[in-house]
C-alpha cells in the first residue's frame, strides 16, 4: 500500500473534479516512485478542512486554570509531522503535571 498527500493548494482547486481524473494525475506524477509497480486499486479522500487556516508555532497550548491541553495540526506546523509532535508534547505535559 501506499499513500499519496497532496499540496492543499492542489486539493482546494481539484475540489468539485472527478475522483478519476484526481486519482489519475497524483498516480502520474508517482511513477518515478513505484519503480514500475501496478497500481491495483485507488482510494481518493478530500478533507475540505484538512489544513488549519491560522497555526501557532508553539507545539501546545495550556490554560492556566484548569487541565485544557490543545494539540493537533494547527500547533507546531500544520503537517501529520506537526500533529504527532504536538499530541506527544501535550502527553508529556499532562504525564508531567503542568
Amino acid at each position: 500500500m501506499v499513500t499519496f498527500h497532496s499540496t492543499s493548494g492542489f486539493a482546494a482547486s481539484r475540489l468539485d473534479d472527478p475522483v478519476s481524473s484526481i486519482t489519475d494525475e497524483l498516480v502520474y506524477a508517482a511513477r518515478p516512485f513505484l519503480h514500475g509497480a501496478s497500481v491495483l486499486e485507488t482510494q481518493l479522500q478530500r478533507w475540505l478542512y484538512a489544513t488549519p487556516v491560522e497555526s501557532f508555532p508553539e507545539r501546545t497550548v495550556a490554560t492556566e486554570v484548569g487541565r485544557i491541553i490543545l494539540a493537533g495540526d494547527a500547533f507546531g506546523g500544520p503537517k501529520i509531522e506537526g500533529a504527532f509532535l504536538s499530541g506527544v508534547k501535550a502527553a508529556d505535559q499532562i504525564n508531567r503535571g503542568d
